[in-house]
């Protein structure tokens, strides 16, 4: 199952990229992307439901970690076509700073509406992962869920509640980034006019993505690890999934522990040698 939903996420991201290379935009863009989101979550949906997972850590794994960024797709879409649909003329610089700050205010208290399952999300917990991510729990969580929130009964509210959080702290960072190009008077930073698949192993660019926080080479250090990771996935189109558990991994590894950055290094300075040589 988490392969299938990797595969649909891919072919959704897939279908968006030919949305950017063939130039549409505004609120078609937003509202063709909502379209091709909800389609692909109703294909994972139909195989959901006849599905039966071989044990409780992947169906933990699936609710968790791959369910919920697919499920995002829909609701960061849904949310950037409305904000389309309402905001102020280009030409009126004053009424989009003011419609921007507004909705600043109004997605940061929705993502905080569950603060203790945004909490649980973003430090990476596990001690309530059974109750919160399996479809047979009867949610004794001491993380409240609103009754009268609408859920689907094949996933764990959990799951759908995680999808949220993702969908709005996305939205949250294009409203800060509008906002500063606004302020700066700057062009918006384009979408992605090519595609970019990594094609080395996930063990790698979890290496790659430490090695990134660690140095501090984003925003001056002052980035969480779990948006770098995010970025890496938005920007090379692939999962990662439970990139700690590879970090593990990395850190039992017998002789070296940092494989790949070392490659890097000596990869670069091979080709420098050979550009001295005239090769």
């Amino acid at each position: 199952m988490i392969e299938i939903a990797q595969k649909l996420h891919q072919e959704l991201k897939q279908h968006i990229h030919e949305l950017d290379f063939n130039g549409t935009s505004g609120l078609d863009y937003y509202k063709r992307c909502y379209q091709l989101s909800c389609s692909i979550l109703k294909r994972l949906r139909a195989v959901l439901s006849e599905y039966k997972f071989k044990n409780p850590e992947k169906e933990i794994e699936f609710f968790k970690f791959i369910k919920p960024r697919l499920h995002s797709e829909v609701l960061f879409y849904l949310e950037r076509y409305r904000m389309e649909l309402n905001c102020p003329s280009n030409k009126d610089k004053k009424a989009q700073l003011s419609y921007l700050k507004q909705l600043s205010v109004y997605y940061a208290q929705l993502l905080n509406n569950n603060c203790l399952l945004k909490l649980y999300f973003l430090t990476e917990r596990c001690e309530e992962d059974n109750m919160l991510f399996l479809r047979s729990s009867s949610i004794n969580s001491f993380i409240p869920f609103d009754p009268l929130q609408e859920f689907d009964s094949l996933f764990p509210p959990a799951s759908t509640e995680f999808a949220r959080i993702i969908a709005y702290q996305r939205v949250l960072d294009e409203i800060s980034e509008k906002t500063t190009s606004l302020r700066k008077g700057s062009k918006e930073i384009p979408r992605a006019m090519t595609a970019l698949t990594w094609t080395g192993t996930k063990m790698e660019l979890v290496e790659l993505g430490y090695a990134l926080h660690s140095a501090k080479s984003l925003n001056n250090g002052n980035v969480e690890l779990k948006k770098i990771m995010m970025g890496l996935e938005q920007l090379f189109n692939i999962e990662i999934g439970q990139y700690s558990r590879y970090y593990q991994n990395l850190l039992i590894r017998k002789g070296s522990r940092t494989p790949y950055t070392e490659k890097l290094n000596e990869d670069l300075s091979q080709r420098m040698e050979d550009s001295d040589l005239g090769k």
